[in-house]
């Protein structure tokens, strides 16, 4: 699936630069990215994880995966 870019205002605050977040179809906040779907709509995911991932988590760019805050750090 590829990439299509936020629109509107709803994404969620990014607690960290490493983090992943978007406003999906200009009304679904997202913690992840928002994709091109087969059906020609756009969804939510962070990497594996449709729907993007769960409150109290982040959608981290290195682990390429949801992760805890305090989880979401650069490979030393």
């Amino acid at each position: 699936m590829a990439a299509v870019p936020s629109e509107g205002t709803c994404a969620p605050e990014k607690r960290t630069p490493f983090a992943l977040t978007a406003c999906c179809n200009g009304k679904d906040a997202c913690l992840g990215a928002c994709v091109q779907t087969p059906s020609s709509g756009v969804a939510c995911t962070c990497f594996d994880t449709p729907g993007g991932c769960r409150q109290g988590q982040v959608c981290c760019r290195f682990r390429h995966a949801c992760t805890a805050l305090q989880d979401c750090q650069p490979p030393e």
